[in-house]
């Protein structure tokens, strides 16, 4: 809480600024957030609050993720070991 207002739910980064990441309703993805102009997709990780880019991610690639069922399970078939990735800091 800051301010006395509840946090909004974004992903904090380390150096204690925001920014807009949607929080999903996963079991596996905290929260993934879309960069178009790179089709960079930024996904953190609920286990261990990891944060990887994975890129050369097609648009179309993020919407369907966001509108599946199963987030987390489309995720490892359609964006893990298919796209480059590395670990953000």
């Amino acid at each position: 809480m800051q301010g006395g207002k509840r946090d909004s739910g974004e992903a904090k980064r380390r150096d204690g600024r925001y920014r807009f990441m949607p929080l999903l309703d996963s079991d596996a993805l905290l929260a993934v957030h879309y960069n178009a102009a790179r089709q960079t997709l930024r996904a953190t990780f609920r286990a261990n609050r990891r944060t990887y880019d994975y890129l050369g991610v097609p648009a179309e690639d993020y919407a369907a993720l966001l509108r599946a069922e199963s987030k987390g399970a489309w995720f490892n078939s359609h964006i893990r070991d298919c796209y480059p990735f590395r670990e953000v800091d």
